[in-house]
């Protein structure tokens, strides 16, 4: 059986095997914390994420690693808990898709479930940028162009990643990469909407209204993170665009995009989700499908 080690304080069990200590995050948001860790058995850094929303659970770690679920938040964080193994049965099948952050286990302990995921050392999209300033557009196209096609299969799988940002895209050894370390993620169970934290500048409007959901989320958000990459300026955000937009077109800003590539891309960070691409535009400024009515 394999174990997993928590680098270095939460004691978190693999299945059956030995345990030891909590670890440094890597990312934390509403939903969930990933650690660091290592695996046991393979001798490998791991990207431990722990299922923990902080609506409904506490945890006391100078007494016991396991959580505490809040009164009267029992059904809504069962019914969480039971998504996010979904999602990572879901997550485990795209390892044919090398731009998404590959999934090697799952499962539960301290009275809530884990995600084992590869470690990823690279550089993301927000540091490159702070380091080397705004990346030249036919650059960055070639770039992030494989990175539409991971995002279409998982759509076509069920799920929607609903944190696309610079921070969430990562370039490791010349390969972009797909991530998410724990970051919040927008989720209505029964009749009660999770308040969370939203990156501003790349979550669309629907996130805030906690309804409407769908490709065209994610769609505004790669969209959103490109226009940063090549401006070097973060977007507007969403509630501010909806009363007075001033988001101001790429080519403006220096960005060496063709006409057709700008309007995509700003169609891209439509306000209204019917105004988007269904599906993560191309270069090429071709619609992958149809947008929602």
């Amino acid at each position: 059986a394999r174990g997993y080690v928590i680098l270095p304080i939460l004691y978190v069990p693999g299945r059956g095997g030995p345990a030891a200590g909590a670890g440094r995050a890597l990312g934390e948001g509403g939903f969930g914390i990933t650690y660091l860790g290592r695996d046991l058995r393979l001798e490998l850094r791991v990207a431990i994420k722990e299922y923990f929303p902080t609506a409904w659970v506490c945890r006391r770690p100078d007494t016991s690693p396991g959580v505490s679920v809040y009164t009267g938040a029992g059904p809504d964080y069962e019914k969480g808990r039971s998504r996010f193994l979904f999602e990572a049965r879901t997550m485990a099948r795209m390892e044919k898709q090398p731009e998404i952050v590959g999934v090697r286990d799952f499962f539960e302990a301290n009275g809530t479930a884990y995600i084992v995921m590869e470690y990823l050392d690279g550089t993301t999209f927000k540091e490159l940028v702070r380091r080397r300033g705004r990346i030249p557009a036919r650059e960055l196209l070639d770039m992030i162009e494989p990175v539409f096609s991971a995002l279409s299969a998982m759509h076509a799988a069920g799920l929607i990643h609903r944190d696309i940002s610079p921070d969430n895209l990562m370039l490791e050894r010349d390969s972009v990469r797909l991530l998410d370390f724990g970051c919040a993620r927008e989720s209505a169970l029964g009749e009660e909407t999770v308040t969370i934290t939203l990156k501003h500048g790349y979550a669309p409007i629907e996130q805030y209204q906690h309804k409407g959901q769908g490709p065209w989320t994610d769609v505004y958000a790669l969209a959103a993170t490109i226009y940063y990459c090549l401006t070097g300026r973060t977007p507007p955000q969403a509630l501010d665009r909806l009363m007075d937009d001033e988001l101001i077109p790429p080519r403006r800003l220096g960005a060496e995009l063709t006409e057709a590539q700008e309007r995509a891309l700003l169609r891209g960070m439509g306000i209204r989700q019917h105004r988007r691409w269904g599906a993560p535009w191309r270069s090429s400024a071709a619609p992958c499908t149809a947008a929602p009515c």
